[in-house]
């Protein structure tokens, strides 16, 4: 009887006489199928929460792990790479910002360099012509004009670099594109263009005349005839004497890369200069007692006011470098900035001012625009002076021609940008600020 109700309770294997699990038999289908398949059965007393077995949640923490950390570095690498493309777009306002690269930043140049490539964008061709400044103003007055056009050419060159600095931007075609947009940016653009280029072209043309007429002077005691008899040669023409200038001479230097190496040029110019201004300053004292003074030679003022401001402008131009020579400078601020214009602009106008006085006192009324035209082509000083001041020329023309390089530059190559904001602003202004 025992053993019947035992047999009911835990009926065994009738061939192998193992007894079954009895809580085997208890389980339905349907929890059986919800039991893991790893480990062994849970114990009694156990929840449903607790029936995985230990060896399965250790794997299962291990695999959430695994995805925690994948997910934590999948995110750190967002983020980097976030970083990374803010960073290169700093990087790229920063490079059109700045007009030098950091290979340039460098080295820099130093306050002597600085001093002598302003001084030779400053004086340049225009001082030649300021003698006949003060023929249209009057001596005194126009000595007045020299000092404060000086004036207000040097605070101007400071107020560009400070309204750079305000405005965010290092060159002459993002001030007016900050004050003004793309109207002011495109006008700028074109102006600042073709000043520098229309003056390398009268560059060459003086050159090439000036140079024709000495190769006359140098090679016979009859300047004029000598002058005939050279015109039929093509080695004295003007176009050779162009050609032959540009391949020894501007070619070379305009093809630098930085306008700091151009430097030693400009010391090379300024001696020149000065001796220039020794030759007109002995030809006051030895030829200026011979010409007579002209009429009201020593009045104050004369009617001839606007135009001789136009021709003192025009000799203390220089603000198309302006940031040329800032960012290429090996200390970047607006104190040492200030430093090398007082220096350059007060050395510049002494130089001129001599030369309009010495030039003025010597020929009075009878000054001419180009001063060395009042000279004779058979005094060998002056035509010593002449030649130089060809070579100033062709020193000062390499300056000139990174102008023209720089606009293209900024338009072309280093702002992307700009003619897409031009198309757009010419299809509808409203969409640029």
């Amino acid at each position: 009887m025992a053993e019947r109700e035992g047999g009911k309770a835990n009926p065994g294997n009738p061939f192998t006489g193992v007894a079954a699990n009895p809580l085997k038999e208890n389980v339905s289908d349907k929890s059986r199928e919800s039991l893991p398949i790893l480990g062994s059965p849970p114990a009694s007393g156990t929840t449903k929460k607790d029936r995985a077995p230990k060896k399965y949640t250790e794997h299962r923490e291990t695999v959430e792990e695994k995805l925690g950390k994948m997910t934590e570095q999948r995110e750190i690498t967002e983020t980097e790479q976030g970083q990374n493309l803010a960073m290169t777009a700093c990087a790229g306002v920063e490079e059109d910002r700045s007009l030098v690269t950091e290979e340039d930043q460098e080295g820099g140049a130093s306050l002597l360099a600085t001093t002598a490539n302003y001084i030779n964008s400053i004086i340049g061709s225009g001082m030649i012509g300021i003698p006949f400044a003060l023929k249209e103003a009057g001596f005194g007055l126009g000595l007045i004009l020299l000092v404060l056009v000086g004036i207000l050419t040097d605070y101007s060159l400071r107020l560009m670099v400070t309204a750079g600095t305000l405005s965010g931007t290092s060159s002459y075609q993002g001030i007016m594109k900050a004050s003004f947009g793309m109207p002011g940016y495109v006008i700028l653009s074109i102006i600042q263009f073709f000043y520098p280029f229309i003056a390398m072209v009268s560059y060459n043309i003086i050159c090439g005349d000036t140079l024709t007429k000495l190769l006359g002077a140098f090679s016979s005691s009859d300047p004029a005839a000598a002058q005939t008899r050279l015109a039929s040669s093509v080695l004295a023409s003007r176009p050779f004497i162009i050609i032959v200038a540009t391949l020894l001479v501007t070619l070379p230097l305009s093809l630098y890369k930085d306008i700091t190496k151009l430097a030693k040029a400009s010391l090379v110019a300024i001696v020149f200069i000065i001796f220039i201004i020794i030759s007109i300053t002995i030809r006051l004292f030895t030829l200026g007692p011979s010409i007579p003074a002209s009429e009201n030679a020593w009045a104050f003022s004369h009617s001839g006011i606007p135009k001789a401001i136009g021709i003192m402008a025009f000799a203390y131009m220089c603000h198309h470098n302006t940031f040329l020579l800032y960012s290429a400078m090996k200390e970047k601020t607006e104190v040492a900035w200030t430093k090398a214009t007082h220096i350059s602009v007060s050395i510049s106008c002494i130089v001129i001012m001599i030369c309009a006085v010495a030039g003025y006192m010597t020929f009075t009324g009878f000054t001419q625009g180009d001063l060395l035209e009042n000279y004779c082509w058979d005094d060998l000083l002056i035509n010593i002076s002449r030649l130089l001041f060809c070579f100033v020329i062709l020193l000062t023309y390499p300056i000139e021609c990174f102008v023209c390089r720089e606009v293209l530059n900024n338009i072309f190559w280093k702002d992307n940008k700009v003619q897409t904001q031009y198309n757009l602003w010419r299809s509808d202004p409203s969409l640029i600020d």
